[in-house]
């Protein structure tokens, strides 16, 4: 009879400590399901409001300052789900080792451009597309030949393409490539290892003081940028 009663009772406690374990376990799969549910909603919310108000972003790209240490600014504005607009600037008159002729470099520009962004997703969220205009005043020693030294005026039409990754609400990081293509009116010198300076003309052998003109297409951004968001 003793036996009895303690396997009565020991059977008891399982079945109740098993009824209280599912319940527990069903009450937060419940909460998880909720949390789920509210952040659901919550990010549609988000998004809904992104709808019906228009919200600026502004950026710079590490990948300028660190060539060059060239300052640049963009500015967005966004209307709709997918679209926002843009417009973007970046100087650069620095002169590079003045005190070595033979390996100074002076990268002289300033660039203006101005265009829209197809967001797929969302606004400042996930993969991007974008055209526009551009404009550039330049004056830069090439790269490859320390003698020479172009400058001029170049626009044409920019594309680019990216990815930007939300680290909070109102910062993200902005991840593209870039190319343009367009026309250039420019005057190219070339000098010598005494005067790297000086230099005559090598894009006109004509002795005319006219610009020349070409079109081109070049590799134009590569974007690592924080992008502020408000």
């Amino acid at each position: 009879m003793y036996m009895k009663s303690l396997i009565f009772s020991i059977a008891f406690l399982f079945v109740a400590a098993f009824g209280a374990s599912a319940q527990q376990s069903g009450t937060e799969s419940n909460d998880s399901t909720a949390v789920v549910s509210d952040t659901v909603k919550e990010r549609k919310q988000t998004f809904r409001a992104s709808e019906n108000t228009a919200r600026f972003a502004i950026s710079t790209n590490i990948v300028d300052l660190g060539w060059f240490l060239t300052p640049n600014l963009d500015i967005q504005y966004s209307f709709g789900r997918r679209w926002s607009v843009e417009a973007m600037t970046k100087y650069n008159n620095w002169t590079f080792r003045e005190e070595d002729p033979m390996r100074k470099n002076r990268q002289c520009s300033q660039e203006y451009s101005a265009g829209v962004r197809f967001w797929p997703w969302y606004v400042y969220s996930g993969w991007w597309f974008s055209a526009g205009g551009q404009y550039e005043e330049y004056s830069q020693r090439s790269l490859t030949n320390i003698y020479r030294k172009e400058e001029g005026d170049a626009f044409g039409l920019a594309l680019a393409a990216g990815h930007s990754i939300q680290l909070r609400s109102w910062l993200n990081i902005d991840f593209g490539l870039g190319f343009w293509s367009g026309y250039k009116l420019y005057k190219a010198y070339e000098g010598t290892e005494a005067c790297p300076d000086c230099g005559k003309r090598v894009d006109r052998l004509d002795g005319s003081e006219e610009p020349s003109g070409k079109f081109f297409l070049l590799p134009d951004e590569v974007f690592v940028s924080v992008m502020f968001i408000f």
